[in-house]
């Protein structure tokens, strides 16, 4: 999931629907990366239990006001 939403400057909310499932990835670096738009995220499903890399996951994304990720 490396880089899936780097990037994407419009982007300014991220609903995951239940069936969304993290439980294989392994790496998750700059997944929201250079995204000042973005202002909510709820990762609160997200399993990271065999993440291993989150490197600059959040890099650049100043316009983050509200980021949930205790489920």
């Amino acid at each position: 999931m490396s880089c899936t939403f780097g990037g994407c400057t419009s982007l300014k909310e991220l609903k995951f629907p239940k069936e969304f499932t993290t439980d294989n990835v392994i790496d998750m670096s700059g997944m929201f990366m250079e995204n000042n738009s973005i202002k909510k995220l709820d990762l609160s499903d997200f399993n990271t239990n065999k993440v291993t890399h989150m490197n600059w996951m959040f890099y650049m994304c100043g316009g983050l006001e509200e980021l949930n990720i205790i489920n």
